[in-house]
Protein backbone atom coordinates (compact mmCIF):
# COMPACT_ATOMS: atom_id res chain seq x y z
CA UNK A 1 0.00 0.00 0.00
CA UNK A 2 1.40 3.29 -0.93
CA UNK A 3 -1.19 5.96 0.24
CA UNK A 4 -4.49 3.88 0.13
CA UNK A 5 -5.90 5.28 -3.16
CA UNK A 6 -8.14 3.31 -5.67
CA UNK A 7 -5.35 2.08 -7.18
CA UNK A 8 -3.64 0.39 -4.48
CA UNK A 9 -6.55 -1.44 -3.45
CA UNK A 10 -7.24 -2.49 -6.74
CA UNK A 11 -3.94 -3.69 -6.59
CA UNK A 12 -4.29 -6.02 -3.38
CA UNK A 13 -7.16 -7.47 -5.05
CA UNK A 14 -5.24 -8.91 -7.86
CA UNK A 15 -3.25 -11.03 -5.06
CA UNK A 16 -6.07 -12.61 -3.33
CA UNK A 17 -6.72 -14.98 -6.14
CA UNK A 18 -3.32 -16.11 -5.75
CA UNK A 19 -4.35 -17.48 -2.76
CA UNK A 20 -7.63 -18.79 -3.59
CA UNK A 21 -7.65 -20.88 -6.59
CA UNK A 22 -10.98 -20.71 -8.94
CA UNK A 23 -12.35 -17.09 -7.55
CA UNK A 24 -14.36 -14.93 -10.03
CA UNK A 25 -14.38 -11.10 -10.35
CA UNK A 26 -17.88 -9.63 -10.00
CA UNK A 27 -19.35 -7.16 -12.05
CA UNK A 28 -19.62 -3.41 -10.66
CA UNK A 29 -18.45 -0.22 -10.52
CA UNK A 30 -15.60 -0.14 -13.39
CA UNK A 31 -12.81 -1.73 -10.90
CA UNK A 32 -11.02 -4.83 -11.66
CA UNK A 33 -13.15 -6.70 -9.31
CA UNK A 34 -16.13 -4.45 -8.85
CA UNK A 35 -18.70 -4.35 -6.08
CA UNK A 36 -18.38 -7.49 -3.86
CA UNK A 37 -14.47 -7.52 -5.44
CA UNK A 38 -14.17 -11.66 -5.40
CA UNK A 39 -16.75 -14.43 -5.12
CA UNK A 40 -15.98 -18.16 -5.06
CA UNK A 41 -16.79 -21.24 -3.35
CA UNK A 42 -20.28 -19.88 -1.70
CA UNK A 43 -17.79 -17.13 -0.39
CA UNK A 44 -17.89 -13.31 -1.27
CA UNK A 45 -14.27 -11.59 -0.77
CA UNK A 46 -14.54 -8.02 0.25
CA UNK A 47 -11.08 -7.06 -0.15
CA UNK A 48 -9.48 -3.06 1.65
CA UNK A 49 -6.43 -1.43 1.65
CA UNK A 50 -6.54 1.63 3.07
CA UNK A 51 -4.40 3.71 5.72
CA UNK A 52 -7.32 4.32 7.80
CA UNK A 53 -8.93 1.48 8.64
CA UNK A 54 -13.05 1.98 8.86
CA UNK A 55 -13.82 -2.29 10.09
CA UNK A 56 -17.44 -1.28 10.88
CA UNK A 57 -18.14 0.42 7.37
CA UNK A 58 -16.22 -2.39 5.60
CA UNK A 59 -17.42 -5.35 7.69
CA UNK A 60 -21.44 -4.13 6.84
CA UNK A 61 -20.03 -3.53 3.05
CA UNK A 62 -19.18 -6.75 3.04
CA UNK A 63 -21.81 -8.66 4.87
CA UNK A 64 -24.72 -6.47 2.35
CA UNK A 65 -22.63 -7.25 -0.81
CA UNK A 66 -22.57 -11.31 0.29
CA UNK A 67 -26.47 -11.59 0.95
CA UNK A 68 -26.78 -9.81 -2.41
CA UNK A 69 -25.13 -12.87 -3.92
CA UNK A 70 -26.13 -15.61 -1.14
CA UNK A 71 -22.48 -15.92 -0.01
CA UNK A 72 -20.68 -15.84 3.31
CA UNK A 73 -19.13 -12.59 3.63
CA UNK A 74 -14.85 -12.48 3.98
CA UNK A 75 -13.14 -9.12 4.41
CA UNK A 76 -9.94 -9.38 3.41
CA UNK A 77 -7.39 -6.06 4.60
CA UNK A 78 -3.92 -4.85 4.70
CA UNK A 79 -2.21 -3.52 7.56
CA UNK A 80 0.75 -1.25 7.12
CA UNK A 81 3.70 -2.13 9.19
CA UNK A 82 3.42 1.36 11.05
CA UNK A 83 -0.22 0.30 12.59
CA UNK A 84 0.89 -3.68 13.72
CA UNK A 85 1.19 -2.87 17.66
CA UNK A 86 4.31 -5.40 18.13
CA UNK A 87 6.67 -2.86 16.53
CA UNK A 88 8.16 -2.58 12.75
CA UNK A 89 7.38 -5.76 10.58
CA UNK A 90 8.94 -6.29 7.56
CA UNK A 91 5.84 -7.01 5.67
CA UNK A 92 2.68 -5.77 6.14
CA UNK A 93 -0.02 -7.88 7.53
CA UNK A 94 -3.09 -9.31 5.68
CA UNK A 95 -6.22 -10.17 8.23
CA UNK A 96 -9.60 -11.70 7.27
CA UNK A 97 -12.35 -11.50 9.12
CA UNK A 98 -15.50 -13.54 8.96
CA UNK A 99 -18.14 -15.24 11.18
CA UNK A 100 -17.00 -17.46 13.71
CA UNK A 101 -19.51 -19.91 13.00
CA UNK A 102 -18.23 -19.84 9.20
CA UNK A 103 -14.79 -20.38 10.91
CA UNK A 104 -15.92 -23.29 13.28
CA UNK A 105 -17.89 -25.00 9.89
CA UNK A 106 -14.30 -24.70 7.67
CA UNK A 107 -12.45 -26.46 10.94
CA UNK A 108 -15.40 -29.24 10.38
CA UNK A 109 -14.78 -29.25 7.09
CA UNK A 110 -11.18 -30.03 7.60
CA UNK A 111 -11.73 -32.61 9.95
CA UNK A 112 -14.11 -34.70 7.64
CA UNK A 113 -11.42 -34.09 4.98
CA UNK A 114 -8.42 -35.79 7.39
CA UNK A 115 -10.41 -38.46 8.57
CA UNK A 116 -11.51 -39.64 5.03
CA UNK A 117 -7.45 -39.26 3.65
CA UNK A 118 -6.72 -41.69 7.07
CA UNK A 119 -9.16 -44.03 5.79
CA UNK A 120 -8.24 -44.05 2.32
CA UNK A 121 -4.72 -44.63 3.29
CA UNK A 122 -5.67 -47.27 5.75
CA UNK A 123 -7.09 -49.17 2.76
CA UNK A 124 -4.06 -48.68 0.82
CA UNK A 125 -2.15 -50.20 3.28
CA UNK A 126 -4.02 -53.03 3.55
CA UNK A 127 -4.08 -53.84 0.47
CA UNK A 128 -0.18 -54.09 -0.27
Amino acid sequence: MVDGSRRDGDLFEREIPRHFPGLKGTKGSGRIWGDGDLTGHGISFEAKDQKKVSLDAWWSQTRRQAMSYGQEPVLVMRRPPAQLEFGPAATDEILAVCHLSFLAALHDKIKVLENTITQIEARGDARQ
